[in-house]
């Protein structure tokens, strides 16, 4: 195959993977299917950095905790409207004793706050 041919196919399949991407990501499909489209090669163009960026705020708005990392791996942008969110995320999982989703969306960057730190330095008694 020439190089001129692979380049064609080549092209071929990255519209292919990010055309995919786009339509899963518009009809709010799975995270297992876009990380698989991410694996493959699909890259983030200008129509999905919008829609990641929205999925993100709806995944903290919806405290779906396991989506929070792959979107932010793919690039999804924190605007200040998804960083007021996760601080509010984050003092009402501190209020409600969830260590898990405090270190969740500390992990993406959510802002701590003394109650935060003091919650999860507390060490539970047997």
């Amino acid at each position: 195959m020439s190089l001129i041919n692979r380049g064609f196919y080549q092209a071929e399949v990255q519209n292919l993977l990010n055309n995919r991407l786009k339509k899963v990501m518009e009809s709010k499909g799975h995270m297992e299917e876009m990380t698989m489209l991410f694996n493959l090669g699909a890259m983030v163009t200008p129509e999905t950095q919008v829609l990641l960026d929205q999925r993100l705020y709806i995944a903290i708005k919806a405290n779906r905790l396991d989506e929070f990392h792959p979107l932010v791996a793919a690039g999804a942008v924190i605007t200040q409207e998804t960083q007021a969110l996760m601080d509010i995320r984050l003092a009402e999982c501190a209020k409600n004793r969830q260590r898990l989703g405090c270190k969740m969306l500390l992990s993406i960057g959510a802002n701590s706050t003394p109650e935060v730190k003091a919650f999860l330095n507390e060490r539970f008694s047997c």
